[in-house]
This record gives C-alpha cells, structure tokens and sequence, in this order.
C-alpha cells in the first residue's frame, strides 16, 4: 500500500512535536479521530490476507484450509459486526509512535468523517479498510500469548495490576491499549480503548485516562465529556469501573467478580506477524489448538485434560488459575467490538497454546438448536454438529492435530443426529482429505468414537454398547478438483468397530471400499 506524499515535511515536524506533547489534558482534541466506532458486517479475504503474514492471495481450501476454516468462521464477520474500537485505537497508536502508518500520518485530526450519522466511520474507504486490519491483530500469535500469561497469572481482572502495567510500558517509551469486558464470559462482550495518562490520588484511589473510539472530539456532547475529565477508568483498589457510552451503563470488575481489565503494548500487538491458523500447519505445529464453538446458546461449561487438568472452577464460569488444577495454557476470547449488553450469538474461541497431553474433555449445552463444536490443530480439524436435543453433551478429542485424531461422544441431550467430520491436510497445500459419518443416530447409551485410522488413510467408527446408522462420507480435494466416495445409511451393531478405507485414494470416484471389523474397545 502506498504512503501519502501530499504532507510536507513541516507538517510531519509538527506532527511529531504534538505527539510528544500527547499526554496533556487536551489528548482528545489533539489526538483523537473526528469519527465514532463503526461497524462492517464482514471483512474480505483480501484484508485477511493483509493482516497477516503468510496468508494465500485468495480463498483456497486446498492450500491453506486452516486459514479457509479461521476466516469463515471468527474473521470474516465475527471481529467488528459491532465496531472497530480496536482497530482505531491500535492504527491512531501506531501513527502517533511512528510518524504514520499502512500510509497515514499523524496528526489523524486531518481525517475527516461522521459524527453525523454517527457509525458511518470515515471517509476515506482506504483508511477505513487500514483500520479493519489493525482491528484484526487481536487474534495474531503475539497478542493471544501476551493475554494467555496475563490470564493465565489471574492478572485480568486486577485493576491494580492493570495501572502498574500501564506505568511499566509509559517507561520503556511504549504506547499502551487498555481492554476492557462487561463480564468474565466470552459473550460478554469486550471493548478496546487508548490508555494515555494514569494519575495517583492516594488511598487506593487511580484514574486511568482514556481516549475512547466511542466519543470523538467532533462531537460537542463528546468534547464536553472529555473537557470536564471524565475520560477516565476508576480505579479504587484492585477494582475498576467505566461509564460506557450510549446506554450499556457502567462496567467494572474486581479480582472475584465482573469483567477484565487488561494493558496491552502495541510494540506486541502492532507490527505485521502471523495468524493462529497458519501456524497450526507450519512453526508450531500441534502446540496450538483453536476451539470454535457455535449454536443455540451453546456454552462450553468445561474443559479438562489428559492429566485432569481443568479450565473453570467447579459449579461456576471462574478461570481457575491454581497450577496444581488449572489449564493454564488455554484462553477464552472476547472478541473485542464494543458490544452491547445483552450478547447471544452463541459463539464461543478458545486458544490453547501447549499441550493437552493427548486428550480434551469438554462438556457442551445448548438449545434444540444444537452446536457445532471444531477443533483445529496441527494439519487436522475436527468437527461435530448436534442436532435437536436438550441439555449438555461429554466430547473427547483425542491427539489432537495428528493423523490419529478422533472424537468421542455420547447422546446425553437426545440429538436427533450428529454430523462428524475430520480434515486432515494429508500434505499442506495439496492435498486435503475430509473423512465423515453424517446423518449420524445413536441408538443406546454410551460413548461413539469417530477417528482416523491408518495414519490418516482410512475413518474409524466405534460403539461398544449402542447400535448406529450414518451416511459415510471419504472425500479428497486436489489441485485437480475434489473427488468423493460415499455411501448412505449404513448401520453398525453394538459392539462393532468398523474402520473404512478406500482401496485407491486417487481414483475415489470407482474405488472400493476397504472394511475392516472387530470388537470394540471400552474407553
């Protein structure tokens, strides 16, 4: 992208001259955008691929199906259906640090834009597409391992901690984003904002001014706000609290109750780094594990690992943060858009960076209108949809990420049917296969367990007590086109394993299937 030229170097002089005076009580009217937060619907692959490093130049399920996977379903309209307040806050941040940024330049009072009708954003298409990608670094590599240690260290909802950090980077000359969220959930909802100024009183008693996305200085109601310095996040103690604007009211949190207050430095989040997805298929492999849960009110009441090893505190929604019983190694993700109060998208992103020693067990609920939970990691995703039914579900993906892959689960909420897909990039960029039983009924209690088998040559299918029926499903996309071999209502009794293999992977369309039967395994 191209860098303006029409700004003389007097202008640039200027520019930097302001931006070391940042810190005055005028920050607002000397660095703040004259538009309000705004919203898009969707961002295109094209500001997908520009927000990250690595990224294929267009939408390919062949050669990049992770990145294919990540972007349908959390970037491409799950990051700013409700605003841009990250984005805005970390470009301003990085124009004021650096002079200017993905080719605009401080002061950013010079771009023009709403208040009127207010969440029409600017007018410049250009730099609201710059904004977008910005607002797409909440997701990069560095940015979820700097939350994860604050997370994992129960530092999120420590307002104390929060000023300290705040002071910490002031020193190291490094400009800061203070993000903020209504509740502890991940349907909470989440706000961003620029944190320039933090002031002492005494007693406990802080103030951590703000320039907020959703109050511009070129409103008049807005300037009043900042001009009468009520710009600021209290801090009393440990706790916090924020009078949002519009009509979401105040939100606050403490170390026991409420939403997260976290410090982020943009020298972490700012520059051009690399997607969660596409390093699930090169530097790191299976250490990262994206979980992406979708539905009617679906909510992950808990996760634990292969050593007992748990996300939340029993009977509640609390992170627990003690090494000896927590998962200190997995995130729960607000997306962070200015949410109203009220969210139910039934959507839930959870990262896991380290190992799950070979096993995730998550219980699941939602409502009759099921769930689809995926797990992507290393050259593998794995997929279940629920359908109908009430209540929670008990899954276990085991090995996740490797060509011996599988999921686990049991009909506890009395799904009508289950769909139950693994994609395996069986070699990066060329070859993807998609393994599946659709249509799948359960009938009788305990666990079904759908894996791959051979080393990712064939599909496994077990169920020691109950009897099953399913549509198979063995599909390969080349970069000569997608073939399929299916075959539709198939059964299995109780106590059978059956594993499935076409006898010719290139030739799917006429090939044979190869079966394999023996007594199934209680696990």
């Amino acid at each position: 992208m191209k860098y303006r030229v029409s700004i003389k170097l007097t202008s640039l002089f200027l520019a930097f001259l302001i931006t070391s005076a940042a810190y005055a009580d005028d920050y607002a009217s000397i660095n703040g955008w004259r538009f309000h937060n705004f919203t898009d619907s969707t961002f295109s692959w094209d500001i997908y691929r520009d927000t990250f490093i690595g990224i294929y130049p267009t939408e390919d399920a062949v050669a990049s199906p992770f990145d294919v996977l990540f972007y349908e379903q959390v970037y491409k309209s799950k990051l700013s259906e409700h605003g841009n307040c990250f984005g805005m806050s970390l470009l301003n941040l990085m124009i004021q640090k650096n002079g200017g940024h993905l080719g605009y330049c401080a002061p950013v009072t010079q771009y023009s834009g709403d208040p009127t009708p207010a969440g029409a954003g600017p007018t410049d298409q250009m730099l609201r597409r710059a904004i977008n990608i910005m607002h797409g670094h909440q997701v990069n590599l560095p940015t979820l391992q700097f939350l994860l240690n604050i997370f994992a260290q129960h530092f999120s909802k420590d307002a104390s901690y929060a000023f300290d950090q705040f002071n910490y980077w002031q020193s190291r000359g490094d400009l800061t984003l203070v993000s903020i969220t209504k509740g502890a959930l991940p349907t909470s909802g989440g706000h961003t904002l620029i944190a320039y100024r933090a002031v002492d009183l005494g007693g406990g008693n802080k103030k951590l001014f703000v320039l907020d996305p959703n109050r511009t200085w070129g409103s008049t109601t807005d300037q009043t706000w900042y001009n009468s310095e009520s710009n600021f996040i209290q801090i009393t103690n440990q706790a916090w609290s924020f009078e949002m604007a519009g009509t979401d009211g105040t939100w606050s949190g403490d170390p026991g109750s409420g939403g997260n207050i976290v410090i982020t430095p943009i020298s972490v989040t700012g520059p051009h780094t690399r997607s969660p997805s596409s390093l699930g298929t090169t530097i790191i492999g299976t250490i990262l594990n994206t979980l992406l849960l979708t539905g009617d009110g679906a909510q992950i009441e808990q996760i634990t690992d292969a050593q007992g090893k748990r996300l939340y505190k029993p009977g509640t929604l609390d992170l627990d943060n003690d090494p000896s019983t927590g998962m200190m190694n997995l995130l729960p993700w607000i997306p962070s858009d200015q949410e109203p109060s009220g969210r139910q998208t039934g959507a839930q992103l959870l990262f896991q960076l380290g190992s799950s020693g070979g096993a995730l067990h998550i219980t699941v609920s939602a409502g009759a209108g099921g769930y689809t939970l995926s797990s992507t990691s290393g050259r593998t995703i794995v997929s279940v949809t629920a359908r109908s039914g009430s209540g929670t579900d008990m899954l276990t993906i085991r090995n996740p990420g490797t060509a011996a892959s599988s999921v686990s689960l049991e009909n506890q909420r009395g799904a009508s049917e289950y769909d139950v897909t693994i994609t395996r990039a069986q070699i990066p960029s060329s070859r993807v296969r998609v393994l599946g039983a659709s249509r799948l009924r359960i009938n009788g209690p305990g666990a079904v367990q759908i894996g791959l088998a051979n080393n990712g040559e064939g599909l496994e299918i077990s169920a020691p007590q109950a009897s099953l029926h399913y549509d198979l499903t063995l599909s390969q996309v080349t970069r000569q086109g997608p073939q399929a071999l299916t075959r539709s209502e198939m059964s299995q009794d109780p106590g059978a394993s059956r594993t499935v293999q076409p006898l010719d992977w290139q030739k799917l369309k006429d090939a044979q299937v190869v079966e394999q039967w023996r007594l199934a395994a209680v696990r």
